[in-house]
């Protein structure tokens, strides 16, 4: 998924978070690093005599002690998670991100030239994998029964129900899909905020529709558009 460091760096000890997000090591050149273990990226490094020992507190707040002018003394880690990097399951710098949406209860959902992922922004964790071909665009739908997600690529118009398992709280079951039938082939396509009306962008074609979405009626067909390639409702 990543490598850490650079060639001649001797790694002395390591230790991952609780949250599985963050890596600390200690090396032979005398400092400690603090990595982002999905993407591999350095997020801080400081002087650390050798000795001591790295090791996560199960609160993740301290990450070990390091031995300074004959005294141990704890590291301490102040885990700032405003700004994050999401990384799907493939690993970091593999497969195109397209359009994202994000849900009322914090589902992030991302198309993707092999279809669509869907994270958990409270962890920051992958959650679910929705194979297709390449998805351009993605949206949430609120339903009396539950929520769905609607996505929008080379492999149609398709609504995927979206509830909760009935055996594991917390854990969601999404599908089967259903693909919706429209007389154009479509690219991107997006939801009035009642989620009874969607608008469809066909790019190869140069043409837009508006359909009744629990339906697939269309409603309207605009008149082609030259190089039609976004959409809003």
């Amino acid at each position: 998924m990543a490598t850490l460091g650079g060639e001649g760096l001797w790694i002395g000890e390591l230790a991952f978070h609780p949250g599985g997000d963050l890596l600390v090591t200690m090396s032979g050149d005398a400092t400690s690093r603090l990595w982002d273990a999905k993407t591999g990226r350095l997020l801080v490094h400081w002087t650390a005599a050798m000795g001591g020992d790295l090791h996560f507190t199960s609160d993740g707040t301290v990450c070990g002690y390091t031995v300074i002018g004959g005294r141990a003394r704890l590291m301490e880690v102040a885990d700032g998670r405003e700004y994050r990097t999401l990384v799907n399951s493939l690993g970091t710098g593999r497969s195109e991100y397209r359009e994202g949406a994000i849900s009322a209860d914090g589902l992030l959902a991302v198309g993707m030239d092999d279809g669509a992922r869907l994270w958990d922004l409270s962890t920051g964790g992958e959650v679910a994998y929705l194979p297709d071909r390449w998805t351009d665009s993605v949206s949430f739908v609120a339903r009396p029964d539950g929520r769905e997600l609607l996505t929008c690529g080379f492999g149609g118009l398709r609504r995927w129900p979206i509830r909760e398992g009935p055996n594991v709280p917390g854990r969601l079951r999404i599908g089967p899909s259903r693909v919706v039938d429209l007389p154009l082939a479509p690219t991107r396509a997006d939801v009035r905020q009642d989620g009874r009306a969607v608008a469809v962008a066909g790019e190869s074609s140069g043409t837009a529709l508006v359909a009744d979405l629990p339906t697939g009626a269309v409603q309207c067909i605009l008149v082609p558009h030259p190089d039609l390639n976004q959409r809003r409702v």
